[in-house]
């Protein structure tokens, strides 16, 4: 259960990033990050920054780079960029008595985490994720919203309760019963929330 609550709470740490920049999040891009969270935590991080308002933040970010030493012990498993794009965020928020944002806060909390010990808590997720993203279910599950060429409607839990719709989900359980459940108890949950 303990794991449980961990994954759940690194998708969370993925969905509350990627929607402070203004992106979807997707099956896909969670399964990725799930895989690789310092991908995000730089992506992120140089999205703060500018956000923040930081002139050249770039050139500071590589200087920093370039005079990191050792890395920190709270961020031993993490590139030197990494630790200069959280150095320059901290001195510039503590300058400008700015509260960093919880999407941050999460992120830098999920890289400060050793590698090896990540890996066993994500464990149970990844293979979850893979049923989600497999075959066609990535592209009914999570679709590009971007994609003007599919004419496919798109499902909105809202829109169908207010319409008083029938939502009938033929899961194919007989063909594949873990993907099913996968796909089944996700929706319900999206449901329920």
């Amino acid at each position: 259960a303990a794991f449980k609550e961990f994954a759940w709470r690194f998708i969370s740490i993925i969905a509350k990033a990627l929607f402070s920049m203004g992106l979807r999040p997707s099956y896909q891009d969670i399964r990725s990050y799930i895989m690789d969270m310092e991908s995000l935590f730089i992506r992120y991080a140089e999205h703060y920054l500018a956000e923040l308002g930081v002139s050249d933040w770039r050139v500071l970010v590589d200087d920093l780079v370039l005079t990191i030493k050792k890395v920190p012990e709270n961020l031993k498993g993490a590139s030197r960029r990494s630790v200069a794009l959280d150095s320059l965020i901290q001195s510039f928020t503590q300058a400008n008595s700015i509260r960093v944002t919880p999407a941050y806060e999460g992120l830098l909390n999920a890289v400060k985490y050793d590698a090896s010990y990540f890996s066993k808590i994500t464990a149970s997720l990844l293979p979850l994720l893979e049923k989600l993203c497999s075959g066609d279910n990535l592209e009914i599950l999570s679709p590009d919203y971007s994609d003007m060429n599919d004419t496919r409607p798109i499902l909105d839990w809202t829109q169908a309760i207010r319409q008083g719709a029938a939502v009938y989900c033929g899961f194919a359980a007989m063909v594949d019963r873990d993907v099913a459940s996968a796909v089944s108890n996700s929706m319900l949950s999206d449901l329920l929330s």
